[in-house]
């Protein structure tokens, strides 16, 4: 008969009697120790010295309860201590053996030390893979102060920009599908200027303010638009070039976001000399060049490479010619095309273009607005002429308003959305070849755009900005430093990045062509540092000026450049008739 196994040892005397007990314990060097008693012997109990609470009644054993919490106290009793380090028989020392023994008994312990190790990776391979020296070159110059910051105020590559701006993309253009139609400069230009119904003598975006694709001006006034042809014995020794971006799309919260707003209001309508409103679509984006804009910095880059190439190659034979830009994305793209004009697709091999970053806290004579704190932090108080072209809106655009308003229904239109949808003529056309809002403005009220263009750049960059000269100054400064061929001055420090200007390598004198790549308010804020008599005239605010030298459209148009001519150092004292100056 098979015998039947019972898990009740009370019944089974013989394993009572056969059972044996294996204690760890350690001596008192700290050393483990193994003792085994067996039952039974010496009328020793197995479990005579176990704690109390864990002991078996005679006859009886353990239950799982108590063995359970025997086993918990045992995880939670110390490591023993050792006075001298010991190695295993495999060699390990005793702090590994401990370490190895806590982890086995201890998730947390284990957890702890699986994050240790992964920290440790993660350093190791950021510090393997990291650029060499590049912690040395965080402690910059900032202000008149040394600052530490993450960036670099400069960098000579346009590929990797950290400070581009706020940028976004348009729809491109499809000027063969969208328009068509044959016109007088279709096949000349990329860009259809003519507005039908206009007056042909009248050139309505050479009046468009800064939105004014480029055009040579016919001279603004001052004294030395004289001397455009140097005299006899004449020389071009060097050239100072600043350089305004080209045609782009509108800026961030310009009028012309009222448009696609109008567009959505429910159940509007459109008739008359506005019905193509009712299939319009906005397709502007913000901030970047378009494609003329690139154009037009190919072709400066171009004309200069002819006008001034033995200055340019001067400079490319004794190292490379030095041009600088500020960081934001078009005016970087810019900077890039007038190169590629200039040299060719190889440019880099000829030239350096160091990009200054245009963002708080940096010093930049490309973007000084950032080193002027009440233009920063005040601009309302520090740019009046945006307030008084408002006005003037107001005031110009009246008799607009009565016409177009009857051919709206569902919706009303404003003088600020008229003067969008004037804004929007430059830049559909700059940005799409032509625009459908060109036709439904006058001559004289494409006049009175431009003065209302011209009395913001006057009153908020130009002389009549309480801070428009002070934001010109940095750049002046250098440019003297520059003539005089003497090291910038700290002393006369003002929007002056004080790192880049003490630096040989970035602020070099003794060149032969410099060129500078900026905004259009710069532009207008060095003329007004240089106090030319002829601005110095205010501009009126409730009525057109005709005579007057200050136009925005001359002086600012997309892609305008201003330049100086340095002369040859031996007929100084012919000044008058050996200067030339040209925008």
């Amino acid at each position: 008969m098979p015998r039947h196994y019972t898990d009740n040892v009370d019944d089974e005397a013989g394993e009572d009697e056969g059972l044996v007990l294996h204690r760890m314990a350690t001596d008192p060097q700290g050393r483990s120790v193994v003792h085994t008693i067996p039952s039974g012997e010496e009328g020793a109990e197995p479990y005579a010295d176990t704690p109390t609470r864990f002991a078996r009644p005679h006859g009886g054993r353990a239950t799982d309860a108590l063995l359970d919490e025997l086993n918990a106290e045992e995880e939670n009793i110390a490591l023993p201590r050792r006075d001298a380090p010991e190695l295993d028989k495999t060699g390990r020392p005793a702090w590994l053996l401990d370490t190895l023994s806590a982890a086995r008994h201890n998730s947390r312990f284990r957890l702890a030390i699986a994050l240790v190790l992964a920290g440790l990776l993660v350093f190791t391979f950021s510090f393997a893979f990291s650029p060499v020296g590049d912690a040395a070159g965080k402690v910059y110059g900032w202000g008149a102060d040394r600052w530490r910051g993450k960036h670099r105020p400069w960098d000579w590559n346009p590929d990797h920009n950290d400070f581009p701006g706020v940028t976004k993309p348009g729809v491109p253009a499809n000027l063969a599908n969208d328009h068509p139609d044959g016109t007088p400069t279709r096949g000349a230009l990329p860009i259809q200027t003519s507005i039908p119904g206009s007056d042909k003598s009248f050139q309505a975006f050479e009046h468009m303010g800064p939105l004014s694709p480029y055009f040579a001006s016919p001279g603004f006034g001052v004294d030395n638009i004289k001397h455009r042809t140097l005299s006899d014995g004449c020389k071009v020794e060097a050239v100072h070039m600043l350089h305004r971006h080209g045609s782009r799309y509108p800026t961030s919260g310009s009028p012309t976001e009222l448009i696609p707003r109008l567009l959505a209001t429910s159940g509007i309508s459109f008739s008359g000399p506005l019905s193509f409103l009712n299939t319009y679509k906005y397709k502007l984006g913000a901030e970047l060049l378009v494609p003329l804009g690139r154009a037009q910095l190919y072709e400066s880059g171009v004309k200069a490479a002819i006008e001034y190439g033995s200055l340019l190659s001067s400079d490319a034979s004794s190292g490379k010619q030095l041009a600088r830009a500020g960081s934001q994305h078009r005016i970087v793209e810019s900077g890039v095309n007038w190169l590629a004009g200039a040299w060719g697709a190889g440019w880099r091999d000829k030239a350096n273009l160091e990009i200054q970053i245009e963002a708080p806290r940096f010093n930049t004579t490309l973007a000084p607005n950032f080193a002027c704190e009440n233009a920063s932090r005040k601009p309302t108080a520090a740019e009046p002429g945006a307030a008084v072209a408002v006005a003037w809106e107001d005031k110009y655009l009246e008799d607009a308003l009565r016409r177009l308003s009857p051919y709206v229904k569902g919706g009303a239109l404003t003088t600020r959305l008229l003067f969008a949808f004037q804004q929007a003529c430059s830049y559909d056309t700059v940005a799409f070849g032509y625009s459908r809002f060109c036709a439904l403005f006058t001559t004289q009220e494409w006049l009175d755009y431009e003065y209302a263009w011209d009395l913001v750049f006057y009153g908020s960059y130009g002389p009549g900005s309480p801070v428009g000269r002070a934001q010109g100054v940095g750049w002046v400064n250098e440019l003297v430093s520059r003539l005089e061929g003497r090291p910038w001055d700290a002393s006369t420090q003002t929007s002056e990045n004080s790192t880049l200007n003490t630096d040989p390598l970035l602020f070099p004198l003794h060149k032969k062509f410099y060129v500078d790549f900026t905004h259009d308010s710069v532009i207008a804020n060095v003329l007004a540092a240089l106090e030319l008599p002829d601005f110095a005239q205010d501009l009126p605010k409730d009525k057109r000026e005709p005579g007057r030298k200050y136009k925005s459209s001359t002086l600012v148009p997309f892609a305008a450049r201003l330049v100086f001519e340095d002369r040859d150092r031996n007929v100084r004292a012919g000044w008058g008739n050996c200067t030339r100056g040209d925008l």
